[in-house]
């Protein structure tokens, strides 16, 4: 996609820039983010017709309202999601990952790659680069995650202070593990894959069963945030 931006000359134009804008990306935001963008065009209009009843027409006072609505517009739809292809160093083949991206695993076999980001967990096909499809059933702020040792499961922390649990074949959600007081920062599988543990700010680690999906036993004793955890190889 390929996008340029000249600076119109009146303010009815710039409006209409940010609309288009919109619109453009609405295949690509949700039902709430498309009502976000429709209530900040609403609001810049507003203030624009305000500032034309005070004859208030100065350029600069107006690139300044138009670069504010593009950011906004941009931060509502993800603009920036998809440049993937964008400026990537030479010897790199891709950008990946959407929003502010906080970790990153490989699955055992080596054919996925799972990102944490602000906005929820990406999935791709490490060959050929192709975006997996997105656990749709919740996008927030991810810290962690972690692929179970066999490849079925996927673990993601929240800053919610839970951590969900994701069939990696279908991409519907296992379970939600709920134990801590604060945010996780970090979750991990044993090797066995019969334990899952995590860290989190409320300064303790957590292990769970796998299995059952139930909390086997809280470690306590730091006196600050657990901001990663790893298990020892038996």
């Amino acid at each position: 996609m390929l996008m340029f931006i000249s600076f119109p000359a009146s303010v009815s134009e710039w409006v209409e820039l940010g609309s288009l804008t919109a619109s453009l990306r609405n295949d690509a935001v949700s039902d709430k983010q498309a009502k976000n963008i429709a209530k900040s065009v609403g609001i810049v209009k507003r203030i624009l017709k305000k500032l034309r009843t005070k004859k208030i027409y100065e350029k600069t006072f107006i690139c300044i309202l138009s670069l504010i609505l593009i950011s906004i517009i941009i931060s509502q739809t993800g603009f920036s999601q998809g440049t993937s292809q964008w400026s990537v160093p030479e010897g790199a083949i891709a950008r990946l990952g959407k929003g502010k991206i906080n970790g990153i695993t490989y699955s055992s076999d080596g054919t996925r790659l799972a990102i944490a980001s602000s906005i929820g967990v990406w999935n791709y096909n490490v060959h050929t680069g192709e975006e997996l499809p997105l656990l749709t059933e919740y996008i927030g702020f991810v810290t962690s995650v972690a692929f179970s040792p066999d490849g079925s499961t996927l673990a993601s922390a929240d800053e919610d202070g839970t951590i969900r649990l994701w069939d990696v074949g279908t991409g519907k959600r296992i379970s939600i593990l709920a134990g801590h007081t604060d945010r996780v920062t970090s979750v991990t599988y044993s090797p066995d894959g019969k334990t899952l543990a995590s860290g989190s700010r409320d300064n303790t680690v957590c292990l769970w069963d796998t299995n059952t999906s139930q909390l086997k036993r809280t470690l306590t004793g730091h006196s600050h945030w657990v901001d990663a955890v790893a298990f020892s190889p038996d």
